[in-house]
């Protein structure tokens, strides 16, 4: 289901098959990426748009830019899912 998803967001087409591989390859490492960003792989859980900008950059083979585009936006992540899991300074 991802997968078709970020081949739209790189403008594939669900009927170009070719970069199949490559694409899970991506959201294998968004996965990754985003469970040491905040804790979890889970992508429901996850802002999709960012999911998205981040696989749209592995596709590019530009990630060391990635974080430097969306440095609010993963703050952002990150203070939400902190709050979601309880996570204060007080701990």
């Amino acid at each position: 289901m991802w997968e078709l998803e970020v081949k739209r967001n790189v403008g594939l087409s669900e009927d170009d098959t070719h970069q199949d591989t490559k694409i899970r390859e991506i959201v294998d490492r968004a996965r990754i990426y985003f469970r040491s960003l905040v804790g979890t792989d889970d992508i429901e859980d996850l802002d999709k748009e960012l999911f998205l900008a981040y696989c749209r950059f592995a596709y590019n083979n530009a990630t060391e830019y990635f974080e430097e585009s969306y440095d609010s936006e993963i703050t952002r992540l990150q203070f939400l899912y902190a709050v979601k899991e309880g996570v204060t300074d007080e701990e």
